[in-house]
C-alpha cells in the first residue's frame, strides 16, 4: 500500500470572500480547515502527514497541530505553489492535495483515488456530479520533477497541469463535496448543518417561486446612518449578510416552534436578497419562502425579522439609529427582489 500524505490548500487571497483569510473563517463557529482535517481523519484509508498551505496567520493554524509551509514563490501565484511547497516537504509516495472550502469528503474519496494511482496513473482528480474538481486530486511523486520545472518557468495553472499529465478521473455523486466560494455558500451550508434540507443556492432561481402555490413573499427594511449603509454597499459586511440569511432560513424552517399556534410544514426552498436604497439610508430585505402545503406566511415573516434582529445585533455597536421597519407580506403585485422602484 501507498504511502499518502495530505496538504490541505489555504494559502490564497480570499479574493472572492473580501479578502479573508478563508481557511479560518468559520462555518457553524468552526474554522473551515478544522472540518478539513477531520474529513481527512475520517477517510477508509490510513494517511501519514497531514501539512497545511498557508501564507498569512501562522500562528492560528499551526494550533491545530499539523506542519505549516509557505509558498517558496511570493506573491499568491496560485494553489500550484501550495503543491510545490508540499511535495518539497513530504517524503510519502503520493500526495492528496485539497482545498480549504471543501469541508465534507466522501470517506471513501481516497480509496477510490488510489485505486486509480495503483493501476498505473500518475495524477488522479475528482468530477462531483459533472463538475470537475482539479483542486481535488492525488498525485505521484513521480511527478515532482516536472512540478519543480513547471514552476520555474512560472507556469502556475494547477487544471492545467493536470490536463497534461492526463489525470485519471473519480467520479463522486452531485452534492457529496461542498465547496465554499462565497459567504452567500457559507450560509447555505450552516443552515442545511442547523436542519433545513432545501435551500435554493445564490443565484438559482426558485423556479418562478413567486407564482408557485405555496411560495409566499415577505419584505421589511432595516434604516441607518450614511456611513452604515456606505459599508454594505461595498461588500465590507458580506459575512454578515451571510449569517442574516442562514438566520433566515433557520427561522423560516423553524415556524412551528417559534410560534405556538403555528402548524408545522414542510419549507423547500428560502431565498433572501438584500438591497440598498441610499436616498432613505435603508437595506431592504426580501424573502420568498416556499412550503409543500399550505401558504408560508408566517414562515416568511419571521425569516424577514430575524434576518434584520441578525443583522441589527451585529451592527448596533457602532450605530445607534438602526431600526426595523415594514415588515409586511407582499402581494402578487409587489415588485420582486432586483426590481425595486428607484424611491421607496
Amino acid at each position: 500500500m501507498m504511502m499518502v500524505d495530505a496538504v490541505i490548500l489555504a494559502g490564497g487571497a480570499g479574493r472572492r470572500m473580501n479578502g479573508r483569510d478563508k481557511g479560518l473563517v468559520e462555518l457553524s463557529g468552526r474554522p473551515l480547515v478544522g472540518w478539513v482535517i477531520e474529513a481527512l481523519q475520517q477517510q477508509s484509508v490510513r494517511m501519514g502527514h497531514i501539512l497545511i498551505s498557508a501564507n498569512r496567520n501562522l500562528p492560528d493554524y499551526s494550533r491545530f497541530g499539523y506542519p505549516v509551509l509557505r509558498d517558496v514563490y511570493p506573491g499568491f501565484p496560485g494553489p500550484l505553489a501550495g503543491v510545490h511547497a508540499a511535495a518539497l516537504a513530504s517524503p510519502s509516495d503520493a500526495l492528496l492535495v485539497l482545498p480549504c472550502d471543501a469541508p465534507f469528503l466522501p470517506e471513501n474519496l481516497l480509496a477510490s483515488m488510489l485505486t486509480e494511482l495503483e493501476k498505473g496513473a500518475n495524477a488522479v482528480t475528482v468530477r462531483c456530479g459533472g463538475t470537475m474538481q482539479p483542486h481535488l486530486c492525488l498525485l505521484h511523486r513521480s511527478v515532482l520533477p516536472q512540478l519543480i520545472e513547471r514552476m520555474a518557468r512560472g507556469e502556475f495553472g494547477l487544471a492545467e497541469w493536470l490536463s497534461e499529465l492526463k489525470a485519471a478521473t473519480v467520479e463522486v455523486p452531485a452534492g457529496s463535496i461542498a465547496n465554499i466560494n462565497s459567504f452567500d455558500d457559507l450560509a447555505m451550508l450552516a443552515a442545511r448543518l442547523a436542519g433545513v434540507e432545501t435551500i435554493s443556492l445564490a443565484g438559482q432561481s426558485l423556479g418562478s417561486v413567486a407564482a408557485q402555490k405555496h411560495a409566499t413573499r415577505a419584505s421589511g427594511e432595516l434604516r441607518m446612518q450614511a456611513d452604515t449603509l456606505q459599508q454594505f454597499e461595498s461588500g465590507s459586511l458580506s459575512e454578515l449578510q451571510g449569517i442574516a440569511r442562514a438566520a433566515a432560513m433557520l427561522a423560516a424552517k423553524r415556524a412551528a416552534d417559534l410560534v405556538p399556534q403555528r402548524n408545522p410544514h414542510t419549507v423547500t426552498a428560502v431565498k433572501v436578497d438584500f438591497m440598498t436604497d441610499r436616498l432613505r439610508n435603508t437595506l431592504h430585505c426580501h424573502v420568498t419562502v416556499e412550503c409543500r402545503e399550505g401558504q408560508a406566511e408566517t414562515e416568511a415573516l419571521l425569516a424577514v425579522n430575524l434576518a434584520l434582529v441578525t443583522l441589527m445585533e451585529s451592527c448596533r455597536e457602532h450605530d445607534r439609529s438602526l431600526t426595523i421597519a415594514e415588515v409586511r407580506l407582499q402581494d402578487a403585485a409587489s415588485p420582486a427582489p432586483g426590481v425595486l422602484p428607484a424611491i421607496l
